[in-house]
């Protein structure tokens, strides 16, 4: 009974730690956990000897221990116990001083090493102390010692030179870089001007080179040809007629044409004029005045409106010693009512006829001047003139001039009797009145 009794109670008691333990078990979890956690200080512990162990049984010694032990337990087996108590004693007596003597080696070095850096370290923060000591005491003397009136005086003096200084070097580099820039701004204008000189003097010879290639495209045209084969004889006819002790006077474009002085110095020598009347005055003048000096009589009176014409016509007569033989007269342009039109033509103040004027050459004012220009010489000369007169009309191949001698000859008993060689002069005779 007590025995069955003691068995239930063991029975009971087990089933209840049973159901204790199904209750409890994730405790017991955090409980293992917990001891394993306790265990891991001495698993380290073990790792650090295993290391320890390998570490020393890796060195000569440690390996002698090695071999040492494994005798001892090879003596040991084979029934040898005193040589393995003598060999177990030997290596102690050997291993035991020896490891120790080289941990405390170990220690002495590193105890000397760490002693050496530690000397290191409070000699550096010596110094650094040092150095703020010092730099302490200067910032307290700068504190407590206040600057003297001199002292600033300097100190302001050495500042302004200082900045006198920055200023000039700043104003001289301006002044560089102002002088630099002027002078890139001079080149570049001189280069401009050049290239537009350039670029003109371009043009021209562009111009020139295209008027060459008109005159060389008209010297090849046989009507120039033939044209300038009739100046070269004109010009060899009038050397002839006129027999110049020097050059004549300039010919063609502007001055009369070869051919048309020709027919002035044929038509002077032919009639022997005694009064000549030119309107515009140059190379004209000088060629009609040469004529009715080697007629050895006769005079020409030249009406010029420009100052600058008068003066170098009046030059060349005089370097050909004709100034008694022509008189150039300033005559001005004033207003004139010819039948019912305005015309401006020279003024006749200065001019006295005391004999009738045989020749009148028309070849003034300038054609731009206004319509038909020219057109007042003969209705303002023709009560002056002789019965027999000649009327000569210089650049009668233009509109102008052809209107101006049609009119003449309807209005003013004036008879075309024809025109130079190349059409420039028209020569026109007074018809006798009955």
């Amino acid at each position: 009974m007590p025995c069955e009794h003691v068995s239930l109670a063991r029975a009971n008691g087990a089933g209840e730690d049973h159901q204790q333990l199904s209750r409890d078990q994730p405790l017991g979890f955090l409980r293992q956990a917990r001891c394993w956690c306790m265990h891991i200080p001495m698993m380290l512990r073990v790792r650090s000897l295993l290391h320890r162990f390998v570490r020393w049984y890796s060195t000569p010694a440690g390996l002698l221990g090695a071999v040492s032990l494994a005798t001892v337990g090879f003596l040991a087996v084979f029934g040898q116990p005193l040589l393995a108590v003598l060999t177990l004693a030997a290596w102690v007596a050997f291993v035991i001083p020896h490891k120790f003597l080289r941990e405390r080696r170990d220690w002495t070095d590193s105890i000397s090493l760490n002693r050496a850096q530690l000397d290191e370290g409070l000699a550096a923060s010596n110094q650094e102390l040092g150095e703020l000591g010092r730099d302490v005491q200067r910032v307290k003397s700068h504190m407590t010692k206040r600057p003297t009136t001199q002292q600033v005086k300097k100190w302001l003096r050495v500042s302004k030179e200082a900045e006198a200084r920055r200023r000039s070097q700043m104003l001289g580099r301006m002044e560089r870089l102002t002088s630099t820039a002027e002078g890139l701004e001079r080149i570049v204008k001189e280069q401009a001007a050049t290239i537009v000189a350039q670029q003109k003097t371009l043009a021209k010879l562009e111009s020139e080179h295209r008027s060459l290639g008109h005159h060389v495209e008209k010297l090849r045209d046989p009507r120039t040809r033939a044209a300038l084969s009739s100046e070269v004889q004109a010009l060899s006819a009038l050397y002839h007629l006129l027999d110049p002790g020097n050059e004549l006077p300039p010919l063609g474009g502007w001055p009369i044409s070869p051919e048309a002085a020709l027919t002035l110095t044929r038509l002077i020598a032919r009639e022997q004029p005694e009064l000549i009347i030119e309107t515009g005055s140059g190379s004209s003048t000088v060629l009609a005045a040469m004529r009715l000096a080697a007629n050895g009589h006769g005079r020409i009176i030249a009406l010029e409106n420009d100052a600058g014409y008068a003066r170098k016509t009046r030059q060349m007569l005089l370097e050909r010693g004709l100034d008694k033989v022509a008189t150039v007269i300033d005559a001005p342009l004033i207003n004139y009512r010819v039948d019912g039109d305005d015309y401006l033509w020279y003024e006749l103040a200065e001019l006295s006829f005391d004999e009738p004027i045989d020749l009148v050459l028309v070849d003034g004012p300038p054609g731009n001047t206004n319509e038909l220009a020219r057109y007042p010489a003969v209705p303002l000369l023709i009560d002056y003139m002789s019965t027999d007169a000649t009327v000569l009309a210089d650049d009668a191949g233009r509109v102008d001039e052809q209107r101006m001698v049609e009119k003449w000859c309807v209005e003013e008993d004036l008879v075309l009797l024809g025109t130079s060689g190349d059409g420039d002069l028209a020569i026109l005779r007074r018809l006798p009145t009955t």
